[in-house]
This record gives structure tokens, C-alpha cells and sequence, in this order.
């Protein structure tokens, strides 16, 4: 036999079939490894004029804070669907960006929730959005030290 064939390594190549000691493996059946981003190497260190940007963001999220979530349960009691999707997301996402975790779930079950169109469900989890989206506001508001 040709070096590399028969116990010659734990597997052979046939093709599109590898042999193995524990049987036969079809390649194509394998799912692709994602690659994922290299962790950062160093802190994370913003420019003054980036530490501006960021506490201009912060400040226009708190300030359109109560107004979003004021609309979005109208919406959502108007049961005006795609209004209240495009609300939601953008909530949603920025949420997430300012670190309010705990509002931008709550807001995706209830996103999630009214393209189902389970409407049972909608009065609770708008009720849990706006529990969220208080605490956020006075855990933002607060002065930073």
C-alpha cells in the first residue's frame, strides 16, 4: 500500500469522505467555522473629543427617553404595528449602545412579542419596557463621578 493509506494516521482521505478510527465522516456535513474578532490586546482609551461625542449621545438618549417610551405605548395601544416596530428597534439598538442591557431585552420581547402578534402578552411587557427604561434614566441621570 502507498505511504499515507491503511494506519498509516488517524485519518484517510477518500474524496469528499474522510476515514476515521471511528468511522467515516462526511466533510460536507461540517458546519464552517465564523471567525471572531482578535480580543482587544489593550484598554480601551477615548480621545477627549471622543468622551464628548459620547456624553452628547448620552445626554440626547435621556432626553428622548420618556418622549420613545410615551410613544411606543401609544403605538402599541393604537396596536399600530410598523410604527411601533420602527420605534422599537431604534430604541432598541440605542439602548445597547449607551449600556442599558436590561431596557434593550425588555424591548425586543416586546418588538418580538408584537410582530407575533401575540396581543395577551403586549400590556405586561410594555408595562416591563417602562419599568426599564425608568431605572435606566435615573441610573443615567445620576451625576458621574
Amino acid at each position: 500500500m502507498p505511504a499515507g493509506e491503511a494506519g498509516n494516521g488517524p485519518d484517510l482521505s477518500h474524496g469528499e469522505r474522510s476515514v476515521h478510527p471511528h468511522g467515516p465522516r462526511d466533510r460536507s456535513a461540517e458546519a464552517p467555522q465564523a471567525s471572531r474578532p482578535a480580543a482587544p490586546t489593550r484598554e480601551w482609551q477615548m480621545t477627549p473629543q471622543e468622551q464628548d461625542m459620547m456624553a452628547c449621545f448620552r445626554q440626547d438618549y435621556l432626553d428622548l427617553l420618556d418622549g420613545r417610551v410615551a410613544t411606543i405605548e401609544r403605538l402599541v395601544v393604537d396596536h399600530e404595528v410598523e410604527p411601533a416596530h420602527v420605534a422599537l428597534l431604534s430604541l432598541e439598538s440605542s439602548s445597547a449602545m449607551v449600556g442599558a442591557s436590561g431596557l434593550a431585552a425588555a424591548v425586543r420581547q416586546l418588538r418580538t412579542a408584537l410582530e407575533g402578534g401575540g396581543t395577551e402578552e403586549l400590556e405586561t411587557l410594555t408595562a416591563r419596557m417602562a419599568v426599564e427604561a425608568a431605572e435606566v434614566a435615573r441610573r443615567l441621570g445620576e451625576p458621574v463621578a
